[in-house]
């Protein structure tokens, strides 16, 4: 420091032309910090039903993913015990390209909902009332949500069909695919069918661990591990999460006879949420069982990041309004 003191005396030296607070800086150049440019979006991806894909330039990157909405259980037509499926998960990661290369991008989507009550007729043909349909990325098998259990009879309701999940991979295909799964990079876990009548809560999506449907006798979540947690969901010749494999969200329960409402469907993830049980032949005013939400899923070798239930603090709203899921990616 250039500065020439004499008792209390302080004595400023020019040097450079340069003074701060009253001294001199010797050969010193200040500078001002520059802020970091702000992210770049450079790919939006909606719903299509089919794999997109991205090149992307070497260098680091930011990927955003959401799974899809859990379809709503069949209900009266004043919607007064509508079963409203679970919420889609969040998931986010940074990573760094070293090359050129593409992205496989794979947006669920929404979940069925189930259409209303069964209607058998004596002695007749009849029809069914049938559950909701999986959404993309999802019907039943690996990395798929389920399909909302079928109502048979006349005071039996429908139920919703679990939400797809997204998921990012450099490499083309569904989450059946063992080498989509090896080459994965994130998974945005989908929410649980709503149950036939009931009001109770399906599980939402997302997160290490899929949320549960609520109660006992609704799908449990899709854990990071596999399966599901609770182990009592999607009876009736239905495969239910707790034995089923890799991203498998399971099918609701059918409501076979008079009073059992039929449950929801697990939704797709890493690993797919449980189907929920029917009624259990209590009356049509009780309701089945949700389903339970599909989990989300990190690669850490590939970057750094994390999945979110909608429930789970740090949960990012999904930017569309509709219900399936979506994926977005920005440069950094």
């Amino acid at each position: 420091m250039g500065i020439a003191t004499q008792g209390n005396k302080k004595e400023n030296i020019a040097i450079n032309n340069t003074k701060i607070h009253g001294a001199a800086m010797q050969g010193i150049k200040i500078y001002s910090a520059e802020p970091p440019p702000p992210p770049t979006l450079i790919a939006e991806f909606n719903y299509t039903g089919g794999i997109q894909n991205v090149t992307l330039q070497a260098g680091k990157y930011l990927l955003e993913c959401w799974g899809a909405n859990g379809g709503n259980g069949g209900t009266n037509i004043d919607y007064s015990d509508i079963g409203w499926g679970g919420t889609g998960g969040y998931s986010n990661q940074n990573i760094v390209l070293t090359s050129n290369t593409t992205l496989y991008v794979c947006v669920g989507g929404a979940g069925g909902n189930g259409n209303g009550r069964g209607n058998v007729a004596w002695g007749g043909d009849g029809t069914i009332s049938i559950g909701g349909k999986a959404g993309y990325n999802n019907s039943q098998g690996y990395g798929r949500a389920g399909y909302g259990g079928d109502a048979y009879n006349l005071n039996s309701y429908s139920a919703g069909g679990g939400g797809g999940a997204t998921h990012i991979s450099v490499s083309s295909g569904l989450l059946n695919n063992s080498t989509v799964r090896t080459n994965i990079f994130i998974v945005a876990g989908g929410g649980g069918g709503g149950a036939g009548q009931s009001t109770i809560n399906s599980g939402n999506g997302g997160g290490t661990n899929g949320g549960n449907g609520q109660p006992s006798g609704a799908g449990g979540g899709g854990l990071s591990s596999g399966g599901s947690t609770q182990g009592n969901a999607g009876s009736n010749s239905k495969p239910d999460g707790s034995s089923s494999g890799a991203g498998v969200g399971a099918t609701g329960a059918n409501g076979l006879s008079s009073g059992y409402n039929a449950g929801g469907a697990g939704g797709g993830g890493w690993f797919g949420g449980g189907g929920g049980n029917n009624s259990g032949g209590s009356g049509v005013t009780s309701g089945g069982y949700p389903g339970g939400g599909g989990s989300g899923y990190i690669n850490t070798s590939k970057g750094t990041g994390a999945t979110i239930r909608n429930d789970q603090t740090g949960y990012v709203a999904k930017p569309t309004t509709d219900n399936n899921g979506y994926a977005r990616i920005y440069k950094i």
